[in-house]
């Protein structure tokens, strides 16, 4: 039964939390679907996601490695697919490198381990005949990768 370190010691975890985590732990595939709100994720889903994805249960901190920042990732084994929509056009989040894709690929689900890709549906403030064949679209090629 080894340490977690979590770099606080009066660190506690709600046991509804924990309860979370250990659901979450017999999941290999996940889903997240939400609009882009000022710029990123929804302000409660990341308190979600902070709130589960703690050191210990997601990740562990190396204590004794030259790089402690890295850390060992439990959710290896899992995979992400994260289905998001924005109002504004695509050429806006190429000229800015798109960063919610970055966060989820390389600082969230990255820094867990676990394998992501996020689908985005561009300028999806009205649904039309073509926005749904889009995002259907979308969804199946984010499905196919997701149950490979």
């Amino acid at each position: 039964n080894e340490e977690v370190y979590t770099g606080r010691k009066d660190w506690q975890i709600a046991e509804k939390t924990k309860q979370l985590q250990k659901e979450l732990k017999t999941y290999q595939r996940i889903i997240f679907i939400y609009p882009i709100w000022w710029g990123g994720m929804p302000a409660i889903l990341k308190g979600f996601l902070d709130k589960i994805l703690t050191p210990g249960f997601a990740f562990k901190y190396r204590r004794e490695k030259f790089f402690k920042s890295i850390p060992d990732k439990y959710f290896r084994e899992k995979k992400v697919l994260v289905l998001i929509s924005s109002g504004a056009p695509k050429i806006f989040y190429l000229l800015i490198l798109n960063p919610i894709k970055l966060l989820n690929k390389f600082f969230i689900f990255g820094f867990i381990g676990a394998p992501s890709r996020t689908k985005q549906i561009y300028k999806a403030r009205k649904l039309t005949t073509r926005k749904k064949k889009q995002i259907d679209k979308l969804v199946n090629k984010g499905l196919n990768w997701l149950l490979k």
